[in-house]
């Protein structure tokens, strides 16, 4: 939960207060999300995502760029499906999310962090004059796997850098690490939230 809303907080403004409030919730992340960070951060961030002047209601029901966050989540869960299931997981089985009726419990865990990553390239899209799910749009949230990101030390396509958090959560799981790599921006101009 702390990486999901430092990269939350790297999609504002690098002077704004909703950054900052961002950074000292994600410092207040305690086991299981006791005092209900991850929804005060969602509220705050939703309102400053496209700016001060832009408040933005992230509802999954409603078209708009809403539909745009849909399909970049779908594709994000679907590449950290194939992931897990590379490295010999199966992805019912999740961690905090669980549903008899959800085969991707897991990658549904492990796409928390990257969702600011869809959630940017959103953004740009709609810089662009993106304003319908076409299929030119539909193409631009499919590159994001191929943008160039950094795990441990290595730089390379965010596909890649996939395989590279779930193989960290099997050393997780085997008591060799107590840490997930999860894939952090490199691209020139855009720098993450540091605490």
């Amino acid at each position: 939960m702390q990486a999901k809303i430092r990269n939350q907080a790297a999609n504002l403004d690098e002077d704004s207060p909703a950054r900052r409030k961002l950074l000292r919730l994600a410092r207040q992340v305690r086991s299981g999300d006791t005092g209900n960070a991850e929804a005060q951060a969602a509220r705050i961030y939703w309102q400053h995502w496209l700016g001060p002047e832009e408040p933005f209601r992230r509802d999954p029901d409603v078209t708009g760029l809403n539909s745009f966050l849909n399909y970049g989540y779908a594709v994000m869960r679907a590449a950290v499906g194939r992931a897990i299931v590379a490295a010999g997981l199966t992805p019912a089985v999740g961690l905090f999310h669980c549903s008899r009726g959800n085969a991707f419990c897991l990658a549904d865990d492990l796409v928390e962090p990257l969702r600011p990553l869809v959630d940017e390239r959103v953004k740009m899209l709609k810089e662009l004059g993106h304003v319908d799910l076409t299929q030119e749009a539909k193409a631009g949230l499919l590159d994001l796997l191929a943008a160039p990101m950094r795990t441990a030390g290595q730089e390379g396509p965010l596909m890649g850098r996939l395989h590279l958090l779930v193989a960290s959560l099997v050393r997780c799981f085997g008591g060799s690490a107590n840490r997930l790599d999860i894939p952090q921006r490199c691209e020139p101009g855009v720098r993450a939230a540091a605490d």
